[in-house]
């Protein structure tokens, strides 16, 4: 990287320069540098011909890489993967999700560098930021997220275990999951559960890419996708479409509507719940008032703004908290709300929460 001076300014310049980062591994992905590593090192030579661009111009890009940790540079003009990047890319699988995940952010860039107007405006404006184009950038990310998601998606089935019967007390219960995406947090329930149930609720082309999914192509028989607006009042969940359910789980939908969206959305899934059954609430949270907030979360909520048609954002605690006892308890006057212990959710901005079904709603 080009060295700042030795100043009083130099972490902003370390910011300003920051970008070319995210260029230079960007540009890695493009070119199929990490995928051509992954396997044995390789003489810039040899590199250059199997990727196709000019040995120079591929020894200024590896010099980069080399500086944040991705390649190593041998004196005999040979590269090699790191630890760090092989860990990385140990699996086509893994090969696959990090790709899609570099592919939507190079989407996502424009959006970002409207950001200016957009905050200026205090909502995200033009085309771009269309629900239709916010639905496609997804659409492409989600079997990304699968995999990356995968071990949260199994540390949180395990801590709602004692929350659910067991497969042998109530081997056909129903798992309703409510802006699915990817279906990453139904897979460990259809695992434990074999004549258990999922219906997966989402935008067409979203649910198009889960049916589509090879991680999900064992459950099929299984599975119900059921197109879905969060946002609208006027569309209600009818029981003959869609069964009563042990759990409802909604991954990071709340943030993505209005208020009124929200408030709608909860009272459906509340009632959508079995007599004993829990709605399970994971969120990108971010609070400004503290110091501890993972920097997932305080990226996600502005990215919201620059990405998203709208502009709500993510809550809080405290929000979310009041949000569901206002909605969920209007007419007991509380809910039973439990916050879920995860480290690794944690160290990813997620929070977990629980809410056991003791009231019902007028």
């Amino acid at each position: 990287m080009i060295a700042p001076p030795a100043s009083a300014n130099t972490p902003l310049l370390e910011d300003l320069w920051a970008f070319t980062k995210t260029e230079t591994v960007l540009v890695a992905f493009e070119l199929g540098l990490f995928k051509a590593l992954i396997a044995t090192p390789l003489p810039i030579e040899g590199l250059a011909n199997q990727v196709q661009i000019e040995p120079v111009a591929l020894t200024r890009l590896l010099n980069l890489l080399q500086t944040w940790g991705y390649v190593t540079l041998q004196a005999n003009q040979t590269v090699s993967a790191t630890q760090q990047t092989t860990h990385l890319f140990s699996s086509p699988e893994k090969q696959a999700s990090w790709h899609a995940y570099a592919t939507y952010i190079r989407q996502v860039q424009a959006a970002w560098g409207g950001l200016p107007s957009t905050i200026q405006q205090g909502t995200p404006t033009g085309s771009a930021f269309s629900l239709n184009e916010a639905e496609a950038r997804f659409s492409n990310l989600n079997e990304g997220l699968l995999q990356l998601h995968a071990p949260l998606a199994d540390a949180l089935f395990t801590a709602l275990l004692p929350y659910l019967p067991s497969h042998e007390t109530n081997p056909t219960c129903h798992w309703l999951d409510v802006g699915a995406g990817s279906g990453v947090w139904s897979i460990p329930f259809l695992k434990a559960f074999p004549q258990g149930t999922v219906t997966f609720l989402d935008y067409p082309s979203i649910l198009a890419q889960a049916e589509a999914s090879t991680a999900l192509a064992p459950f099929k028989n299984r599975m119900r996708l059921i197109a879905c607006d969060f946002e609208s009042t006027s569309v209600e969940w009818q029981p003959e479409t869609i069964a009563d359910a042990t759990v409802v789980i909604m991954g990071n939908v709340l943030r993505e509507l209005s208020h009124e969206g929200r408030v709608n959305l909860l009272k459906k899934a509340w009632h959508q719940l079995t007599e004993a059954g829990v709605l399970v609430i994971v969120e990108t949270l971010t609070d400004a008032k503290s110091t501890t907030v993972p920097l997932a979360s305080t990226v996600a909520d502005l990215h919201l703004l620059a990405t998203s048609f709208n502009s709500t954002g993510c809550l809080t605690k405290a929000s979310l908290t009041a949000l569901c006892q206002s909605v969920l308890g209007a007419t007991s006057g509380g809910i039973d709300l439990t916050w879920l212990t995860i480290d690794a959710m944690k160290q990813q901005g997620l929070a977990g929460v629980v809410i056991k079904k003791s009231i019902e709603l007028g």
